[in-house]
């Protein structure tokens, strides 16, 4: 019931929060746009960026107007909040992806789908559930909205061109051994670092010439492993956390 309650009153803040919509109209009608001329390159970085700008001005209002001392003082426990927070951050980051594959199929009617649709959209919703993770982590714990935003797209793009430079790395290193192979090998200690981080992941998924069916598999096991050693680590420093 605890949860629950949370939880209500957490999609009832959304539905009516205009900082949500706006990112709903730009992921759904601006974005598919320049998706059609960028290609999946500028999705993918908006996928992390929209994320990291929504979840710390959605939860720091709750540290700003004192609706987070409310829900203590009226008796929720500090995971429940944690967890509900959570939550509708994920399903805000999943509507986000939404909007945008629904406006790219009406813009680009003639789009080509991945070759595996449906293994490339469990990707791509692992990947969004690993960011809200690390975003909401950092939101619950910076207590300034500005603060955190700051820290959430500076994580954002920092693990993105993090991923983006590994695999420029890997390539160079492995280019001769795997040239027109087209199979996967285990992977190095340092293909796995690139694809248990979610720009990395993100990077493949967005030009998708070096990503195999292997990959597609183990991504979401990845971004679920991520995700909650993320949870679990925010969630204990949360229950530390000195609420001002």
């Amino acid at each position: 019931m605890d949860m629950n309650r949370l939880l209500w009153a957490n999609a009832s803040r959304l539905i009516q929060d205009r900082i949500f919509w706006l990112c709903m109209g730009f992921m759904g009608l601006v974005l598919p746009v320049f998706n059609g001329i960028f290609g999946n390159f500028f999705y993918t970085l908006s996928a992390a960026v929209v994320p990291a700008a929504f979840c710390p001005l959605f939860l720091g209002a709750e540290y700003s107007d004192g609706t987070m001392r409310s829900k203590i003082a009226v008796g929720h426990s500090r995971q429940s909040i944690y967890f509900s927070d959570l939550i509708v951050c994920a399903v805000a980051g999943l509507l986000f992806n939404t909007a945008w594959l629904t406006g790219s199929l009406l813009f680009h009617r003639a789009m080509e789908l991945p070759a595996e649709p449906l293994r490339f959209l469990l990707c791509a919703g692992g990947v969004c559930l690993a960011w809200t993770a690390v975003f909401t982590l950092i939101s619950l714990l910076i207590q300034s909205k500005a603060h955190a935003a700051v820290a959430c797209l500076l994580t954002a793009v920092v693990m993105f061109l993090l991923g983006l430079q590994l695999t420029i790395m890997i390539n160079a290193i492995s280019s001769t051994a795997t040239s027109g192979s087209g199979t996967a090998c285990t992977p190095t200690p340092l293909e796995l670092f690139r694809d248990i981080l979610p720009g990395g992941q993100a990077y493949l998924l967005a030009i998708g010439d070096f990503i195999t069916t292997e990959q597609l598999t183990r991504f979401p096991l990845y971004s679920l492993g991520l995700a909650t050693v993320v949870t679990i680590i925010g969630l204990l420093l949360f229950r530390r956390k000195d609420l001002k």
